[in-house]
């Protein structure tokens, strides 16, 4: 028998924390381009897509389909 066992809470903790690190590692990067380039279509593009991450977090919190209230606040 396993000594330690893995329960969902621990699972969705460590693949929300990955998964939080890969957007933001992936937003510093398009920040980075956009302050290298100074493109006006990627600035939009860049706060459509920030605003879209805002959107979906805000719907996941109000169907109460994430219980941990901090959850999505790194993202």
């Amino acid at each position: 028998m396993a000594k330690y066992k893995l329960t969902e809470g621990i699972l969705t903790s460590f693949v929300g924390k990955v998964m939080d690190n890969i957007i933001d590692n992936n937003r510093q990067k398009n920040l980075k381009v956009l302050k290298k380039t100074g493109d006006a279509k990627l600035q939009k593009l860049e706060k459509e897509a920030a605003k879209a991450v805002e959107n979906f977090q805000d719907y996941v919190k109000s169907k109460g389909y994430v219980k941990d209230d901090d959850y999505y606040d790194n993202l």
